[in-house]
């Protein structure tokens, strides 16, 4: 889940996996004056959402430890475009 706010955090905050659906509920907040910026550039929008998810899956992976390098390259990827 992605929350609007008044920071963009690259940490995001875990919840438990549930036992029923076996889902992992993660949640980031981003900045909306900064979302407000890019708004009108689909491309700046598009790149900054990507690299805000690439993060929250990077950090999932950290955290059971999972592989994260193709993730890693792709962020760097985004970050370059």
């Amino acid at each position: 889940m992605i929350r609007y706010g008044l920071k963009t955090s690259h940490h995001p905050q875990f919840e438990r996996i549930s036992k029923k659906h076996g889902d992992l509920p993660i949640a980031v907040e981003v900045d909306t004056t900064h979302l407000l910026e890019i708004h009108t550039d689909p491309f700046l929008l598009k790149a900054f959402l990507k690299a805000i998810t690439i993060h929250c899956l990077i950090a999932v992976g950290k955290k059971y430890k999972l592989p994260t390098q193709t993730l890693e390259l792709e962020l760097e990827a985004v970050n370059a475009a």
